[in-house]
């Protein structure tokens, strides 16, 4: 939905700034993108809007100046599939160096042949799990932690954040979803030691000895589970890192990558429900509508347009390339080391696709269809989200027992705030959850 990155990390492809960019560009008697914006990152936390009004001054391919460093931002999905198609291998994506752990690294950095045949890997093992047979365990784990934040607010208790509540809840959706393992057993004790280890204080950058250890012990404890399930033909739900196992699949690469899809669209996760639980203390009326057909064909379809709009109007947010050589778009030259944002927020306020573009209207998706050059809000690349489906389905899990048990109202702050990858509901934005009366 985002691509995480912390726009300090060392680079392996050096780093380009303005001026660089500008002496490269001249040398070779070069056009560089238009634009001349400089500390993006300072005035994005006051403007959303702020590339909006630069793609519309300069077109849907410009520079601007980010954390000291020459960025190119190009904005409209058709746009966007053309530069990446055209640029080929010469771009890489940017996310977290997880070579000292996972032999190859993390898959959506993956490039060739290399990613193919554990893309591959990866979609089959998709396609064998039953995740359709496994939404009354999900739908049973969201409830829980409602109930538990709910009960955090009676009279005398201690009371729970909402985000660390929807963080443990999203934990234990994705360790089901990936490796079968359900709350309370031993098997799901152990790998939350391990993911405690990997990072206590939210996600780890730096590789060190607890994150070694952590990761340690949540890859011995799925393969001794895996083999566990194997070897006695237990018909358990093992998830889809059992299936990768029976399918010969589950080498050190791809259980490395399980282990951080977890560790990583954990926090992913917990944003996309705070924007989902924000936007049905909003949406009161279509939340109502929502609470009165849980048992109706049509909740699947109205709950799924609701996950949706909230992908569109904020959870997607951008994509993060770095060029590995120079390249050159549409007469533009970018050099080696430049960053590229694939502005996907930006990208889903297309007026001319979707009505009121800055409105929240999940209508929208219940009464017609997108393609993928209208709306595509897990990628556009061979890199895209290999969980969209995943990341839908736990949405629709939450809706459901949000709507089917509780009437929401807001508390806190309610303004959205630019966190420390994307934008997301204000810290102190938290809700009150009462009973519904059947």
């Amino acid at each position: 939905m985002t691509d995480l990155v912390r726009p300090g990390d060392s680079l392996q492809y050096g780093v380009t700034t303005m001026n660089q960019a500008r002496t490269r560009a001249a040398i070779r008697r070069r056009r560089l993108p238009p634009g001349d914006l400089q500390n993006l990152d300072v005035l994005e936390k006051s403007n959303r809007a702020v590339l909006i009004h630069e793609a519309a001054q300069h077109g849907p391919v410009f520079k601007v100046e980010a954390y000291g460093r020459f960025w190119v931002c190009v904005v409209g999905l058709d746009v966007a599939r053309r530069f990446i198609k055209s640029v080929g291998e010469s771009i890489r994506p940017v996310t977290m160096d997880l070579e000292p752990l996972v032999p190859g690294g993390f898959m959506r950095q993956m490039t060739g042949d290399f990613h193919r045949k554990y893309r591959q890997r990866l979609g089959r093992a998709l396609s064998q799990t039953d995740l359709a047979g496994q939404v009354g365990v999900l739908e049973a784990i969201t409830r829980q932690h409602l109930a538990t934040y709910a009960e955090s607010q009676m009279p005398g208790a201690m009371r729970t954040k909402l985000s660390d509540s929807l963080h443990a809840m999203t934990t234990d959706l994705l360790l089901h979803i990936l490796f079968g393992a359900e709350p309370g057993t031993d098997y799901h004790g152990r790998l939350i030691l391990g993911y405690a280890e990997m990072g206590s204080d939210g996600l780890a950058w730096t590789i060190g000895d607890p994150q070694t250890r952590g990761f340690s012990t949540v890859a011995e404890t799925v393969r001794d589970r895996c083999e566990e399930l194997a070897s006695t033909a237990q018909t358990d739900f093992g998830g889809l890192a059992f299936q990768a196992f029976g399918d010969g699949g589950l080498d050190d690469t791809m259980l490395g990558n399980l282990i951080y899809m977890v560790e990583m669209g954990r926090d992913d996760t917990t944003v996309l429900f705070r924007w989902l639980t924000k936007y049905a203390t909003e949406q009161a009326e279509y939340f109502s509508n929502l609470a009165s057909c849980v048992e109706d064909p049509s909740f699947k379809t109205r709950a799924r347009a609701f996950v949706s709009e909230t992908l569109r109007t904020d959870q997607s947010y951008r994509l993060l390339r770095i060029t590995t050589s120079n390249v050159m778009f549409d007469g533009y030259f970018i050099p080696k080391g430049s960053m590229v944002r694939i502005c996907m927020w930006e990208s889903h306020r297309a007026p001319e696709v979707f009505d009121r573009p800055f409105e929240f209207d999940a209508n929208r998706f219940v009464a017609e269809s997108y393609g993928a050059s209208e709306f595509t809000p897990f990628g556009i690349d061979q890199h895209q989200c290999p969980f969209a489906a995943v990341s839908v389905l736990m949405g629709e899990a939450f809706l459901r027992s949000l709507a089917d048990t509780y009437v929401l109202s807001p508390l806190g702050e309610s303004q959205a705030v630019r966190g420390p990858y994307h934008w997301e509901p204000a810290p102190g934005f938290e809700i009150c959850l009462n009973r519904r009366d059947h």
